[in-house]
């Protein structure tokens, strides 16, 4: 892939910067407009949404003050480019032409032949199952031979207890598997042999196909011919092999893309889960593309901030720690302060691809595409410069993006030194990194760890490079202080794994915190409802203590099969204890558990209306007849005993007043 500049040109053809002299670059030269408090208020609001307490004062007299003394000579070289744009940045329009990707032609070419495998997968699979099982493979045809074998030597070794006919029949039967399974064998090897030649065939198309598309996005007569001799060799065997330039409307000048895809509707490859996926990405690694985009070099500390702020991916660097982007990966922003930690050092620059149809002048707040650290050393006396890892590519120093950011920058940095635009390259797989860089703060050391590369300037004169000292303590955004804490902008002891509970607002540890609708509540505001098995916020509910069962809230008591026992004077679970509504002397209804009924019953029986209560009286028959039987004899005798007493008594005081009124 080959960088195409169509901004403004200041170079000549062999890209050194005659056609500018240093007057003019004097006269041109733009100054920094944006200031500290612009700086710190667009920190402030980046960290209020990504869920970061901080002191704005910190962050403006020590965090932006650090980086300001720190970074000053990269903003001097900076404002010496005709694009730089006042905010820390310099931003070009480029243009890039896109080669083809072998590793992703590789990698279709890889699922291809996967795909092609699966008729004879499901070959096994199908002939498996409907020979009732027998197995293809050998040892497992031995041990099915063998232990009839067996079942029929042992039928012999005890003629007192079996026939000779029975003797017969097990060796019988043992032949007549054997020459089963052995048929059955042999001929499931020769169907097997039969498909492998068509699967090898195929593939093999496919190969030169693929082959061929590594230089070309074309058919041409070459492979034309090589296809055609595949025709020629297996046409007698196979039908599917005669006439393919009819079946796949093979012609010279068609797309290999379009053929790739008219071979896998034949082959059913394009009904496979990934296939439009993996054929997308195929169809766009071998058709060349210009693509324009804007393209940025960066100190502007909130570019540090959000260098892993992709717009489709994420990296160990991001401090979007809660993944509120959604990003598919966010890696939880295990490196997070590493952003800080470049941000503070003095070589570290940000360079990055966004969309070409921005046209602000806050770039630094945009989805990046993608991004690379360049590490300077220029500046400071050396002559050279130190290329890390792209992201998001994952086939590190592989990708034609590492060149096409390289040859940018070079020509970008060549401008700013006033410098030919003439560099050696060499990997880090050459150089030892040890010799030109040390490492200090939390950032990851994806230029040790991940293929890198480093770019001499060859107009510099020779001299004694000293190694450049990459990344810088993270300063605290909370207290101040310089820390190791990689996982967060805070340091430890102010990091947020103290939280205020949002009911009380008493200070709790994060890990002690429950949390309850993203809100966090400390234990003493939150009760576990035993009924919908989770915590629930004090103040938000009403709580009831079950017998045998647990605490439940207000809306568990009605939604649940729960109910107040008017005997133990408390709520029952009726899974637990079943109850019986009950109506007492005195004609008012009330439930109580079973339970309650069994350990109380004759002086439970004494309180009811027992004429009332069918349910209870069907109860205590069924489950205590002994104890209805003696309440029925005593208590109920007892009642009609005393009641007729009492009609005695009336009846005699009626006699007596008659008897008196007479007289």
């Amino acid at each position: 892939m080959k960088a195409l500049n169509y901004g403004i040109d200041i170079n000549d053809s062999r890209g050194n910067n005659n056609n500018i002299n240093k007057g003019e670059r004097e006269d041109k030269k733009m100054k920094t407009t944006t200031t500290i408090n612009d700086l710190t208020n667009e920190m402030t609001n980046l960290l209020e949404k990504y869920n970061f307490k901080y002191d704005e004062e910190i962050i403006k007299n020590s965090v932006l003050e650090t980086w300001r003394e720190n970074k000053c000579e990269l903003i001097e070289m900076f404002e010496n480019h005709p694009l730089y744009n006042g905010n820390y940045q310099i931003v070009l329009d480029e243009s890039f032409e896109r080669e083809r990707d072998t590793s992703v032609i590789n990698n279709f070419m890889y699922f291809v032949n996967n795909c092609l495998n699966r008729p004879k997968i499901d070959f096994i699979k199908k002939y498996d199952m409907e020979n009732d099982n027998i197995s293809f493979y050998e040892y497992k045809i031995y041990n099915e031979l063998k232990d009839k074998l067996n079942r029929a030597t042992y039928f012999n070794n005890h003629p007192d207890f079996y026939s000779r006919k029975e003797i017969n029949n097990a060796f019988d039967e043992y032949y007549r598997y054997k020459e089963y399974v052995c048929f059955e064998y042999q001929r499931f090897k020769k169907i097997l042999k039969n498909l492998d030649m068509k699967i090898n065939t195929r593939k093999q198309m496919f190969n030169m196909i693929f082959i061929a598309s590594m230089s070309s996005s074309v058919v041409d007569e070459e492979l034309i011919n090589q296809l055609l001799i595949v025709q020629e060799n297996y046409a007698g065997k196979y039908d599917e092999f005669n006439n393919i330039e009819k079946k796949f409307g093979l012609k010279e000048g068609m797309k290999i893309s379009r053929l790739v895809n008219k071979l896998c509707k034949i082959y059913k490859i394009d009904e496979e889960k990934d296939y439009n996926k993996q054929f997308a990405r195929f169809s766009d690694a071998i058709n060349p593309l210009s693509i324009k985009r804007k393209f940025v070099l960066s100190v502007n500390p909130i570019d540090y901030l959000t260098m892993s702020f992709g717009n489709s991916w994420a990296s160990c660097h991001t401090i979007d720690k809660n993944n509120v982007r959604r990003m598919p990966n966010s890696y939880e922003g295990m490196y997070c302060s590493g952003t800080m930690s470049y941000m503070l050092d003095e070589v570290s620059v940000v360079t990055y691809s966004i969309s070409e149809t921005y046209n602000g002048n806050h770039p630094e707040l945009e989805p990046k595409i993608n991004r690379n650290m360049f590490h300077m050393g220029l500046h400071k006396g050396n002559n050279f410069m130190i290329q890390a890892r792209v992201y998001p590519q994952d086939n590190d120093g592989k990708n034609t993006n590492y060149k096409i950011i390289r040859e940018i920058v070079e020509r970008v940095i060549s401008q700013c030194m006033r410098v030919d635009n003439l560099w050696v390259v060499k990997n880090s797989d050459d150089e030892c990194m040890s010799q030109y860089c040390d490492t200090e703060g939390t950032h990851y050391k994806d230029y040790l760890y991940y293929k890198s590369y480093i770019c001499f300037n060859r107009t510099i004169s020779d001299m004694d490079n000293e190694p450049i000292t990459i990344g810088h303590d993270p300063i605290c955004i909370c207290c101040g202080e310089e820390h190791d804490n990689e996982s967060n902008l805070l340091c430890e002891y102010c990091e947020q794994n103290k939280i205020d509970c949002n009911n009380c607002g008493y200070e709790i540890d994060r890990d002690d915190a429950i949390e309850i609708d993203g809100n966090y509540y400390c234990r003493d505001c939150v009760t576990w409802c035993e009924y919908h098995n989770c915590y629930e916020v004090n103040s938000d509910n009403i709580f009831y203590d079950v017998y045998d069962y647990g605490t439940i809230c207000e809306d568990a008591l009605e939604d649940g099969d729960f109910y107040w026992c008017e005997g133990y004077q408390t709520y029952m679970y009726a899974i637990n204890d079943s109850y019986l509504n009950v109506i007492d002397s005195c004609g008012e209804l009330y439930t109580y558990s079973e339970s309650y009924i069994d350990n109380h019953a004759m002086d439970f029986l004494k309180e009811m209306s027992i004429e009332e209560n069918e349910d209870l009286r069907n109860y205590m028959q069924k489950n205590h007849p002994y104890v209805y039987e003696k309440f029925c004899e005593e208590y109920i005798d007892e009642y009609e005993t005393e009641e007729r007493r009492d009609e005695v008594e009336k009846d005699n005081k009626s006699v007596y007043v008659e008897t008196k009124n007479i007289a």
